[in-house]
Protein backbone atom coordinates (compact mmCIF):
# COMPACT_ATOMS: atom_id res chain seq x y z
CA UNK A 1 0.00 0.00 0.00
CA UNK A 2 1.80 3.54 -1.14
CA UNK A 3 1.36 6.13 1.81
CA UNK A 4 0.25 8.63 0.08
CA UNK A 5 -1.67 7.36 -2.96
CA UNK A 6 -3.62 9.84 -4.55
CA UNK A 7 -2.98 12.56 -1.49
CA UNK A 8 -1.93 16.55 -2.28
CA UNK A 9 1.80 16.84 -0.63
CA UNK A 10 3.29 19.75 0.83
CA UNK A 11 6.67 19.35 2.14
CA UNK A 12 7.97 21.81 4.42
CA UNK A 13 11.62 21.83 4.97
CA UNK A 14 13.40 24.08 7.64
CA UNK A 15 16.79 24.63 9.42
CA UNK A 16 18.24 26.97 12.03
CA UNK A 17 21.54 28.08 10.91
CA UNK A 18 22.54 29.12 7.41
CA UNK A 19 24.37 31.97 7.51
CA UNK A 20 26.18 31.75 4.01
CA UNK A 21 22.68 30.62 2.50
CA UNK A 22 24.15 27.76 1.51
CA UNK A 23 21.12 25.25 1.25
CA UNK A 24 22.68 22.24 2.15
CA UNK A 25 20.84 21.23 4.83
CA UNK A 26 17.32 21.95 3.49
CA UNK A 27 18.64 20.20 0.12
CA UNK A 28 19.45 17.28 1.77
CA UNK A 29 15.64 16.97 3.16
CA UNK A 30 14.50 18.33 0.15
CA UNK A 31 15.79 14.86 -1.38
CA UNK A 32 14.75 12.85 1.35
CA UNK A 33 10.81 13.87 1.25
CA UNK A 34 10.34 14.05 -2.65
CA UNK A 35 12.11 10.63 -2.48
CA UNK A 36 9.39 9.71 0.11
CA UNK A 37 6.31 11.39 -1.88
CA UNK A 38 7.06 9.68 -5.08
CA UNK A 39 7.23 6.54 -3.62
CA UNK A 40 4.14 6.99 -1.94
CA UNK A 41 2.31 7.76 -5.20
CA UNK A 42 1.86 11.44 -3.78
CA UNK A 43 1.80 14.58 -5.81
CA UNK A 44 3.93 17.59 -4.73
CA UNK A 45 1.78 20.67 -4.91
CA UNK A 46 4.60 23.34 -4.08
CA UNK A 47 8.19 23.63 -4.87
CA UNK A 48 9.51 22.71 -1.30
CA UNK A 49 13.39 23.87 -1.92
CA UNK A 50 12.10 26.96 -3.21
CA UNK A 51 9.96 27.75 -0.14
CA UNK A 52 12.12 26.16 2.94
CA UNK A 53 12.43 28.39 5.95
CA UNK A 54 16.46 28.55 5.54
CA UNK A 55 18.54 29.48 8.17
CA UNK A 56 15.13 30.23 10.59
CA UNK A 57 14.85 29.15 13.92
CA UNK A 58 11.47 27.34 15.06
CA UNK A 59 12.49 28.04 18.79
CA UNK A 60 13.53 31.74 19.07
CA UNK A 61 10.63 34.28 19.47
CA UNK A 62 9.90 38.06 17.85
CA UNK A 63 7.97 40.67 19.20
CA UNK A 64 4.37 41.03 17.22
CA UNK A 65 1.12 42.93 17.59
CA UNK A 66 -1.70 40.44 17.77
CA UNK A 67 -5.69 40.74 17.87
CA UNK A 68 -6.54 41.72 21.67
CA UNK A 69 -10.12 40.47 21.11
CA UNK A 70 -11.81 43.66 22.22
CA UNK A 71 -10.95 45.44 18.47
CA UNK A 72 -7.47 46.28 19.21
CA UNK A 73 -4.28 44.68 19.43
CA UNK A 74 -1.48 43.52 22.28
CA UNK A 75 1.73 42.59 22.22
CA UNK A 76 3.16 38.95 21.87
CA UNK A 77 6.24 36.81 21.65
CA UNK A 78 5.92 34.13 19.00
CA UNK A 79 7.98 31.92 16.41
CA UNK A 80 7.86 33.70 13.13
CA UNK A 81 8.20 30.96 10.15
CA UNK A 82 6.77 32.66 7.34
CA UNK A 83 6.94 29.30 4.87
CA UNK A 84 5.45 27.26 7.68
CA UNK A 85 2.88 30.00 7.44
CA UNK A 86 2.03 29.23 4.17
CA UNK A 87 2.38 25.64 4.25
CA UNK A 88 -0.49 25.45 7.18
CA UNK A 89 -2.37 27.61 4.93
CA UNK A 90 -2.75 25.45 2.00
CA UNK A 91 -3.77 22.75 3.87
CA UNK A 92 -6.64 24.64 5.27
CA UNK A 93 -7.48 26.22 1.87
CA UNK A 94 -7.54 22.81 0.59
CA UNK A 95 -4.96 23.40 -1.61
CA UNK A 96 -3.12 20.37 -0.17
CA UNK A 97 -4.10 17.53 1.92
CA UNK A 98 -1.29 16.17 3.53
CA UNK A 99 1.92 18.13 5.39
CA UNK A 100 5.19 16.27 5.19
CA UNK A 101 8.46 17.10 7.26
CA UNK A 102 11.74 14.87 7.26
CA UNK A 103 11.42 14.64 10.80
CA UNK A 104 9.48 16.15 14.11
CA UNK A 105 12.35 18.58 14.84
CA UNK A 106 12.43 19.97 11.81
CA UNK A 107 7.99 20.76 12.17
CA UNK A 108 8.75 22.67 15.29
CA UNK A 109 10.11 22.81 18.80
CA UNK A 110 7.33 24.86 19.75
CA UNK A 111 4.48 23.71 21.37
CA UNK A 112 2.16 26.15 20.24
CA UNK A 113 3.02 25.62 16.49
CA UNK A 114 2.69 21.23 16.78
CA UNK A 115 -0.46 22.48 17.99
CA UNK A 116 -1.42 24.08 15.07
CA UNK A 117 -0.42 20.70 13.21
CA UNK A 118 -2.35 18.84 15.25
CA UNK A 119 -4.96 21.02 14.52
CA UNK A 120 -5.16 20.15 10.77
CA UNK A 121 -5.32 16.78 11.64
CA UNK A 122 -8.44 16.97 14.05
CA UNK A 123 -10.25 19.99 12.24
CA UNK A 124 -9.00 19.32 8.74
CA UNK A 125 -8.95 15.64 8.21
CA UNK A 126 -5.03 15.99 6.98
CA UNK A 127 -2.25 13.69 7.06
CA UNK A 128 0.67 14.93 8.86
CA UNK A 129 3.80 12.69 8.58
CA UNK A 130 7.42 12.82 8.66
CA UNK A 131 10.04 10.75 6.32
CA UNK A 132 11.03 8.30 9.80
CA UNK A 133 7.58 7.26 10.36
CA UNK A 134 7.87 8.10 13.88
CA UNK A 135 4.95 11.03 13.65
CA UNK A 136 2.04 10.09 14.00
CA UNK A 137 -0.48 12.72 15.05
CA UNK A 138 -3.51 10.87 14.26
CA UNK A 139 -4.24 8.91 17.57
CA UNK A 140 -4.17 10.16 21.09
CA UNK A 141 -1.74 8.19 21.88
CA UNK A 142 0.75 9.40 19.13
CA UNK A 143 -0.36 12.99 20.06
CA UNK A 144 0.80 12.43 22.93
CA UNK A 145 4.55 11.29 22.26
CA UNK A 146 4.66 14.17 19.85
CA UNK A 147 3.98 16.85 22.63
CA UNK A 148 6.50 14.54 24.64
CA UNK A 149 9.31 14.79 22.00
CA UNK A 150 8.50 18.73 21.40
CA UNK A 151 8.78 19.51 25.07
CA UNK A 152 12.00 18.32 25.60
CA UNK A 153 13.42 19.38 22.21
CA UNK A 154 12.33 22.90 23.68
CA UNK A 155 13.98 22.30 26.76
CA UNK A 156 16.86 21.33 24.69
CA UNK A 157 16.80 24.89 22.99
CA UNK A 158 16.30 26.58 26.32
CA UNK A 159 19.21 25.10 27.76
CA UNK A 160 21.77 25.96 24.97
CA UNK A 161 20.42 29.48 24.95
CA UNK A 162 21.40 29.93 28.43
CA UNK A 163 24.82 28.49 28.23
CA UNK A 164 24.76 30.83 25.19
CA UNK A 165 23.74 33.90 27.29
CA UNK A 166 26.10 32.67 29.95
CA UNK A 167 29.10 32.99 28.02
CA UNK A 168 28.25 36.33 26.46
CA UNK A 169 27.94 37.78 29.74
CA UNK A 170 31.01 36.30 30.95
CA UNK A 171 32.69 38.15 27.83
CA UNK A 172 31.07 41.57 28.60
CA UNK A 173 32.41 41.29 32.15
CA UNK A 174 35.56 40.64 31.42
CA UNK A 175 35.92 43.42 28.11
CA UNK A 176 35.92 40.76 25.58
CA UNK A 177 34.16 41.17 22.24
CA UNK A 178 31.37 38.74 21.27
CA UNK A 179 33.10 37.42 18.19
CA UNK A 180 29.70 35.92 16.77
CA UNK A 181 29.12 36.56 13.12
CA UNK A 182 30.78 39.63 11.68
CA UNK A 183 29.45 43.27 12.58
CA UNK A 184 29.07 45.64 10.21
CA UNK A 185 32.14 47.92 10.06
CA UNK A 186 34.51 45.75 12.22
CA UNK A 187 36.54 43.01 11.02
CA UNK A 188 36.04 39.54 12.33
CA UNK A 189 38.17 40.12 15.63
CA UNK A 190 35.02 42.59 16.58
CA UNK A 191 37.72 45.08 17.48
CA UNK A 192 39.25 46.34 14.27
CA UNK A 193 37.47 49.31 12.60
CA UNK A 194 37.01 48.48 8.54
CA UNK A 195 37.29 51.92 7.23
CA UNK A 196 35.43 51.37 3.99
CA UNK A 197 32.28 50.39 5.90
CA UNK A 198 32.66 52.85 8.69
CA UNK A 199 32.89 55.28 6.51
CA UNK A 200 29.07 54.42 5.49
CA UNK A 201 27.81 54.20 8.72
CA UNK A 202 28.95 58.00 9.00
CA UNK A 203 27.67 58.90 5.38
CA UNK A 204 24.91 57.42 6.64
CA UNK A 205 24.35 59.40 10.16
CA UNK A 206 25.58 62.45 7.95
CA UNK A 207 22.44 61.51 5.49
CA UNK A 208 19.84 61.05 8.13
CA UNK A 209 20.67 64.19 10.62
CA UNK A 210 20.27 66.18 7.37
CA UNK A 211 16.69 65.12 7.13
CA UNK A 212 16.78 61.66 4.07
CA UNK A 213 14.44 59.19 5.78
CA UNK A 214 16.27 55.67 6.62
CA UNK A 215 14.60 54.17 4.32
CA UNK A 216 15.82 56.46 0.97
CA UNK A 217 19.35 55.81 2.73
CA UNK A 218 18.90 51.67 2.78
CA UNK A 219 17.53 52.12 -0.93
CA UNK A 220 20.66 54.10 -1.74
CA UNK A 221 23.10 51.63 -0.74
CA UNK A 222 20.61 48.81 -2.60
CA UNK A 223 20.90 50.36 -5.30
CA UNK A 224 24.60 50.92 -4.91
CA UNK A 225 25.08 47.61 -4.37
CA UNK A 226 26.24 47.43 -0.96
CA UNK A 227 25.74 44.23 0.77
CA UNK A 228 25.50 43.32 4.26
CA UNK A 229 28.52 40.90 6.47
CA UNK A 230 26.39 37.77 5.11
CA UNK A 231 26.46 39.36 1.44
CA UNK A 232 22.66 39.91 1.04
CA UNK A 233 21.15 42.83 -0.15
CA UNK A 234 19.61 45.51 2.86
CA UNK A 235 16.30 44.86 4.75
CA UNK A 236 15.22 47.74 7.07
CA UNK A 237 15.75 45.92 10.03
CA UNK A 238 19.19 45.20 9.30
CA UNK A 239 20.13 48.58 8.53
CA UNK A 240 18.83 49.95 11.66
CA UNK A 241 20.24 47.43 13.76
CA UNK A 242 23.70 48.82 12.32
CA UNK A 243 22.94 51.90 12.51
CA UNK A 244 22.29 51.48 16.70
CA UNK A 245 24.72 48.78 17.39
CA UNK A 246 25.84 50.28 21.23
CA UNK A 247 29.47 49.06 19.68
CA UNK A 248 29.48 52.34 17.81
CA UNK A 249 29.95 54.06 20.60
CA UNK A 250 31.92 52.14 22.66
CA UNK A 251 29.19 50.12 24.75
CA UNK A 252 29.12 46.75 24.78
CA UNK A 253 25.60 44.78 23.50
CA UNK A 254 24.12 43.96 27.21
CA UNK A 255 24.25 48.34 27.94
CA UNK A 256 21.58 50.54 26.25
CA UNK A 257 22.30 53.76 24.07
CA UNK A 258 20.93 56.60 26.53
CA UNK A 259 18.10 57.42 24.36
CA UNK A 260 16.42 53.92 24.82
CA UNK A 261 16.89 53.66 28.37
CA UNK A 262 14.00 53.49 31.23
Amino acid sequence: MRLFAGRKVVVYLRISSDPDDARRGVSRQAEDADAAVRAGGGVLVWDALANADNDTSAFSKKRVRVPDGEGGYRWAWRVIRPKWEEALRMVRDGRADTLLVVDLDRLTRDPRDLEDAIELVEHYRALVLDVSGALDLSTDHGIFIARLMVAHANLSSRDTSRRIRRAKQADAEAGRPHTGFRAFGYATDGVTVLEQEAGLIREAYDRLLAGTSGYAVLSDWNRRGLRTPRDRPWKYATFRQVLTNPRLVGLSSRERLPAERG
